[in-house]
């Protein structure tokens, strides 16, 4: 079932593919995020244009199918399966978002406007524009999605069937309960992300009038629920698995079970819930000053992720002097991250602010470097097991303080713009679009450095010799593991069987 990497339905293999072209689209998205900092003289199609590229492209391109990567790679493993539950499901998701993407970076090119983006304010500007490029952005985002639904659907039915004897539900290991329900929340939001996109092709083609009835408040709240991304779960979903991930690094780093697995699981299942508060929102939302926590059900998640932080410092403590581990420090700046944009909202609820500055520093945070300080900590966490040979931990601090230090600068930029009145975007004041400049290039130089260890172990993936000490299923095999991943598969008692077993080896 391996077959080449074009015809592969080997799950390791299909993992890897989707973690390197994912890479290769956020370095595109690095690009264009420097290039919307630096410039302050673009044209409003050119700034709206990047906006959308780094915005939703980080998202859709990239966020979501990273993390369906590593799981497709991990899953498996960590429940103790050989295979997906569809191999070849996940080789036509693979194949149908790399085709996507393609398609949606080219739906950025040509002279003329063209819808652009995925906001009401963008679309109502544009909504008259170029349909052939158009029809390549809804095109390509109808492609990304099937690829979404198929391979959420694939992870949910090799979960819940595929668990090796021992494996339920209250033991699995956390990044797979949270690929169970982030998966679960994707098959319910994506196919209504879709009929938006179909609604947008019928208007567009056959006189609809859904999207282009004058700027009624009805035609507002449907784009703004079905295609707007801050008003979709959609958004919301793509920090779930990291958390996942976060618990099972923290568990690692204390060589423990975390110390309260029920609340841990609670707390992940309530974000993934709280994520549908965004179809509740009103149609002023998009000139919030807190986004994407820009109503209660929305600003919400805080109490889940608040419980989920002191599980994971009461685990630490327990474990009195954890293992150095520089895939933990990438939980620690997730933690700053989402700190540091709850004292900014808690400064705009007391200083009048500008909203577009000010909102762009909270998405800097909150919607792109905090998932993506997960998702590169845990290709760190993981790399031996993905690659035959971890990423390094000197390569992993610099990268670590490229895009941690770069996203805060950034967003630092934005905050000041916001904070001195500064209407409209950051580059309307050159002093703190400088400072937004120069977080831009650290974040582009961090997603460099970061695309090219992963490229570079991915190109020349060897067998490794380095013990490893993991509690979970996935670190019981070789690395990266064989075609049919287990030799043999330790008895599941609990959710951390290689942690029993040297309890029982210890004690003989």
């Amino acid at each position: 079932m391996t077959g080449t990497w074009l015809t592969t339905a080997d799950h390791k293999r299909i993992g890897r593919m989707y973690i390197v072209v994912a890479l290769a689209f956020l370095v595109v998205g690095g690009v264009a995020g420097a290039l919307l900092r630096a410039q302050s003289d673009l044209s409003q199609l050119s700034y709206l244009r990047l906006s959308d590229l780094r915005a939703s492209g980080t998202a859709t391109l990239v966020l979501a199918p990273l993390w369906v990567g590593l799981a497709t790679y991990l899953v498996p493993l960590q429940i103790g399966a050989s295979r997906l539950a569809f191999p070849r499901l996940q080789s036509f998701a693979f194949w149908s978002y790399a085709l996507g993407g393609v398609v949606h970076l080219l739906s950025e090119t040509g002279a003329g406007p063209r819808v652009v983006g995925v906001s009401l304010r963008q679309f109502m500007l544009n909504g008259a524009g170029d349909k052939g490029h158009t029809d390549l952005w809804v095109a390509s985002l109808i492609v990304v999605t099937i690829a979404a639904i198929a391979a959420a659907a694939n992870l949910v039915a090799t979960v819940l069937l595929y668990r090796t004897d021992g494996m339920t539900l209250g033991r699995l290991p956390m990044f797979s309960w949270a690929t169970l329900v982030s998966s679960t929340g994707t098959l319910l939001a994506a196919p209504v992300f879709l009929a938006g996109l179909v609604l947008l092709f019928i208007d567009q083609h056959f006189g609809g009038h859904e999207f282009f009835a004058a700027g009624t408040v009805g035609t507002q709240v449907i784009w703004q629920h079905m295609l707007w991304l801050y008003g979709r779960p959609d958004v919301y979903l793509l920090v779930v698995p990291g958390l996942g991930a976060a618990s099972d690094i923290v568990a690692h780093a204390a060589d423990r079970p975390l110390a309260n697995l029920n609340a841990a699981r609670t707390a992940i299942a309530a974000v993934g819930f709280l994520a549908f508060g965004a179809w509740a929102a009103g149609t002023k939302v998009a000139s919030s000053i807190v986004l994407p926590t820009y109503s209660g059900l929305t600003a919400a998640v805080v109490i889940p992720l608040a419980v989920l932080v002191l599980v994971w410092l009461d685990t630490l403590r327990r474990a009195g002097r954890p293992r150095p581990d520089v895939s933990a420090s990438f939980v620690v700046a997730f933690i700053l991250a989402l700190a540091a944009a709850g004292l900014a909202a808690g400064v705009a609820a007391i200083k009048p602010v500008d909203g577009s500055a000010w909102s762009a520093g909270q998405l800097d945070l909150v919607a792109i470097a905090a998932p993506l300080l997960l998702a590169v900590g845990a290709l760190h966490y993981w790399g031996a097991k993905l690659f035959g040979r971890p990423i390094g931990a000197a390569a992993g601090s610099a990268q670590l303080l490229l895009l941690f230090g770069g996203s805060a600068v950034m967003a630092l930029g934005s905050y000041l713009a916001g904070w001195d009145g500064q209407a409209g975007e950051v580059a309307a004041s050159d002093g703190f679009s400088r400072i937004a400049e120069g977080g831009a290039v650290l974040v582009l130089l961090g997603i460099l450095a970061t695309a090219a260890s992963v490229m570079a172990r991915a190109a020349r993936v060897t067998a490794s010799d380095a013990a490893e000490a993991g509690l979970t299923l996935e670190w019981a095999t070789t690395s990266p593991p064989p075609a049919h991943n287990f030799d043999a598969i330790p008895e599941v008692r609990s959710s951390t069987p290689l942690g029993d077993l040297r309890a029982v080896e210890a004690s003989a």
